[in-house]
């Protein structure tokens, strides 16, 4: 039994030895949009399925885009027609931060330009826009749209749309990193691993 210790504490110092692979997707081919009025949506396709992995999003706010208050915009990202993912964010028109949709657990990060240091000012009004930055895991990205969509919130008590006179949005970046996965190599020498293995088992039984 020796042996057959020795053997496998090598395939694992092995195994831990050989990389994985992720692969980076590009899916907004025509880089940057232009800015957009709000109200409006954007449709990325995906041309085929790339399961598990993070959607990594960049969305850029213009002028005076606003988190939550009286002038709300509220960004929303679909899937499919299916909603994945909404937020609030102050890119440059006042308001806080505050996520609203997030059932896959999505990590944001939001720059407000011109904003101060000093988590005090987090919430005000620049007029010198901002970006917001998410990563979002998700467990199957299947070959489809996706739809990022930006609405100004109207009715009672919110003011509607502005126009881009007064903001405006635009989608920055869109990429999937997919999951790491074994490289070839990884599976020829777990074969090769076990085959040692069950070549010593034998030998020490005299079969």
């Amino acid at each position: 039994m020796k042996y057959i210790g020795t053997t496998l504490t090598g395939l694992v110092a092995a195994l831990a030895c050989v990389s994985v692979q992720a692969q980076s997707f590009n899916l907004l081919s025509a880089g940057p949009t232009k800015e957009l009025a709000t109200d409006t949506s954007v449709t990325v396709n995906v041309a085929s399925d790339l399961g598990a992995g993070i959607l990594d999003i960049q969305i850029a706010g213009y002028k005076s885009l606003d988190g939550v208050n009286s002038y709300e915009d509220v960004f929303t990202l679909y899937e499919g027609k299916t909603e994945i993912f909404s937020g609030s964010f102050n890119m440059g028109g006042g308001g806080r931060n505050e996520v609203l949709f997030n059932p896959d657990g999505a990590k944001v990060v939001t720059t407000t330009n011109g904003a101060k240091a000093d988590p005090h000012h987090s919430t005000a009004v620049t007029w010198e826009g901002g970006v917001t930055d998410i990563w979002l895991p998700l467990a199957d990205l299947t070959a489809g749209p996706l739809v990022f969509s930006y609405t100004s919130l109207s009715g009672p008590g919110y003011a509607g749309f502005q126009g881009l006179g007064d903001e405006g949005w635009g989608v920055n970046s869109v990429k999937f990193v997919t999951a790491p996965v074994p490289e070839p190599q990884t599976y020829a020498l777990m074969l090769a691993g076990l085959g040692v293995v069950s070549f010593v088992a034998r030998r020490r039984r005299g079969i």
